[in-house]
Protein backbone atom coordinates (compact mmCIF):
# COMPACT_ATOMS: atom_id res chain seq x y z
CA UNK A 1 0.00 0.00 0.00
CA UNK A 2 2.75 2.42 0.96
CA UNK A 3 4.71 1.58 -2.18
CA UNK A 4 1.71 2.33 -4.41
CA UNK A 5 1.23 5.69 -2.68
CA UNK A 6 4.94 6.46 -3.03
CA UNK A 7 4.86 5.68 -6.76
CA UNK A 8 1.81 7.92 -7.19
CA UNK A 9 3.53 10.81 -5.40
CA UNK A 10 6.67 10.49 -7.55
CA UNK A 11 4.79 9.89 -10.81
CA UNK A 12 4.96 6.92 -13.15
CA UNK A 13 4.39 5.93 -16.75
CA UNK A 14 2.83 2.84 -18.31
CA UNK A 15 4.84 1.62 -21.29
CA UNK A 16 4.44 -1.04 -23.97
CA UNK A 17 7.74 -2.69 -24.94
CA UNK A 18 7.99 -4.67 -28.18
CA UNK A 19 10.95 -6.31 -29.83
CA UNK A 20 13.05 -9.41 -29.99
CA UNK A 21 14.85 -9.08 -26.65
CA UNK A 22 12.40 -7.65 -24.15
CA UNK A 23 13.99 -9.68 -21.35
CA UNK A 24 17.32 -8.03 -22.08
CA UNK A 25 15.60 -4.63 -21.97
CA UNK A 26 14.20 -5.37 -18.50
CA UNK A 27 17.54 -6.70 -17.23
CA UNK A 28 19.45 -3.70 -18.57
CA UNK A 29 16.95 -1.32 -16.96
CA UNK A 30 17.22 -3.16 -13.65
CA UNK A 31 21.03 -3.03 -13.79
CA UNK A 32 20.83 0.74 -14.30
CA UNK A 33 18.72 1.08 -11.17
CA UNK A 34 15.39 1.73 -12.85
CA UNK A 35 12.51 0.39 -10.77
CA UNK A 36 10.01 -1.51 -12.94
CA UNK A 37 6.83 -3.10 -11.60
CA UNK A 38 3.55 -4.67 -12.75
CA UNK A 39 5.18 -6.45 -15.69
CA UNK A 40 2.46 -8.12 -17.80
CA UNK A 41 3.55 -10.22 -20.78
CA UNK A 42 1.18 -10.40 -23.73
CA UNK A 43 1.40 -11.94 -27.20
CA UNK A 44 3.78 -9.55 -28.89
CA UNK A 45 4.54 -6.95 -26.19
CA UNK A 46 5.13 -6.48 -22.50
CA UNK A 47 3.23 -3.88 -20.47
CA UNK A 48 5.02 -2.43 -17.47
CA UNK A 49 5.14 0.57 -15.17
CA UNK A 50 8.25 2.63 -14.49
CA UNK A 51 9.17 5.86 -12.78
CA UNK A 52 8.52 8.95 -14.91
CA UNK A 53 11.94 10.46 -14.26
CA UNK A 54 13.71 7.50 -15.89
CA UNK A 55 12.28 7.89 -19.42
CA UNK A 56 15.59 8.98 -20.95
CA UNK A 57 17.42 6.01 -19.44
CA UNK A 58 14.70 3.70 -20.75
CA UNK A 59 15.16 5.17 -24.23
CA UNK A 60 18.89 4.38 -24.02
CA UNK A 61 18.04 0.81 -22.98
CA UNK A 62 15.65 0.53 -25.91
CA UNK A 63 18.28 1.71 -28.38
CA UNK A 64 20.89 -0.64 -26.97
CA UNK A 65 18.63 -3.70 -27.03
CA UNK A 66 16.78 -2.90 -30.25
CA UNK A 67 13.39 -2.81 -28.51
CA UNK A 68 10.76 -0.19 -29.15
CA UNK A 69 8.63 1.17 -26.37
CA UNK A 70 5.58 3.34 -26.44
CA UNK A 71 4.35 5.44 -23.53
CA UNK A 72 0.69 4.68 -22.92
CA UNK A 73 0.20 7.40 -20.33
CA UNK A 74 1.63 9.36 -17.44
CA UNK A 75 0.06 9.19 -14.01
CA UNK A 76 0.70 10.51 -10.53
CA UNK A 77 0.82 13.69 -8.50
CA UNK A 78 3.28 15.62 -10.73
CA UNK A 79 1.00 15.09 -13.73
CA UNK A 80 -2.03 16.22 -11.72
CA UNK A 81 -0.21 19.36 -10.58
CA UNK A 82 0.81 20.18 -14.17
CA UNK A 83 -2.82 19.88 -15.26
CA UNK A 84 -4.02 22.10 -12.42
CA UNK A 85 -1.37 24.78 -12.98
CA UNK A 86 -3.75 26.81 -15.12
CA UNK A 87 -6.57 26.45 -12.61
CA UNK A 88 -5.14 28.37 -9.69
CA UNK A 89 -8.53 29.72 -8.66
CA UNK A 90 -9.96 26.21 -8.51
CA UNK A 91 -7.10 24.94 -6.35
CA UNK A 92 -7.20 27.96 -4.04
CA UNK A 93 -10.98 27.56 -3.68
CA UNK A 94 -10.55 23.90 -2.78
CA UNK A 95 -7.92 24.80 -0.18
CA UNK A 96 -10.16 27.52 1.27
CA UNK A 97 -13.05 25.06 1.48
CA UNK A 98 -10.89 22.46 3.23
CA UNK A 99 -9.64 25.11 5.68
CA UNK A 100 -13.22 26.21 6.42
CA UNK A 101 -14.27 22.61 7.00
CA UNK A 102 -11.33 22.08 9.35
CA UNK A 103 -12.16 25.22 11.35
CA UNK A 104 -15.81 24.21 11.66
Amino acid sequence: MFLALWNYIRGYVIIYVTGFSVERFINLAANRGIFIWDVIPQRNCVIMKASAKNIEQLRECGIKTGCRFEIEGEYGLPVFLRRCAGRKDYVSGFLALSDAMYIM
